[in-house]
């Protein structure tokens, strides 16, 4: 299970970071033609709309899991704040347009108890002195994504939950937000 949570906050960190630039101000919002998420965090909004530092996957993955893969970034600022958004799905069918709901953990063989649902996380240096991604807490999962528009060329849609720190397990943050990512 620690191993579990371990790769999750990897991949979601890394995932993030690897992608870079800049949120934006409610003044630069993007069309809808443009990759872009859009998160309220406790009350504060984050635009990410930067084409190349918003990304999106979806595919199988080797364990037999469907996925959705969808996250962003800005390393650093001149305010020194730092944001990273991550929006992940897994399940057994393919992903479709509807609303996935929390989680929970299944025996898929070999592959052993794996996570099927929704995780989310969010990061922000600035409110955080030593930077740690408050994840959905994939114990007593609070998350829900809904694709509304799923096609080979874009995913759109909304999420809302609750995130927590994985460090002193307790409900840090409410995340809800909306995207519209092209593949």
């Amino acid at each position: 299970m620690k191993t579990i949570v371990n790769l999750f906050l990897f991949l979601t960190f890394f995932s993030g970071f690897a992608f870079q630039d800049l949120s934006t101000t409610e003044a630069n919002q993007p069309t809808i033609s443009d990759s872009y998420i859009k998160v309220t965090v406790n009350g504060a909004t984050y635009v990410f709309n930067e084409k190349d530092y918003v990304i999106a996957q979806k595919g199988k993955l080797p364990d037999e899991r469907y996925n959705v893969t969808i996250s962003a970034s800005n390393p650093d600022d001149n305010d020194g704040s730092s944001e990273v958004v991550s929006i992940i799905l897994f399940d057994l069918k393919p992903i479709q347009e509807k609303t996935y709901s929390n989680g929970r953990f299944e025996e898929l063989g070999y592959f052993g108890p794996l996570y099927i649902g929704v995780q989310l996380g969010f990061l922000s240096a600035k409110d955080n002195p030593l930077p740690m991604m408050n994840v959905t807490n994939i114990n007593k999962p609070q998350a829900t994504l809904i694709l509304e528009e799923l096609s080979e060329e874009h995913l759109k849609g909304t999420f809302e939950g609750q995130l927590y720190n994985p460090i002193d397990r307790t409900a840090t943050i409410y995340i809800q937000g909306e995207f519209f990512v092209q593949f």
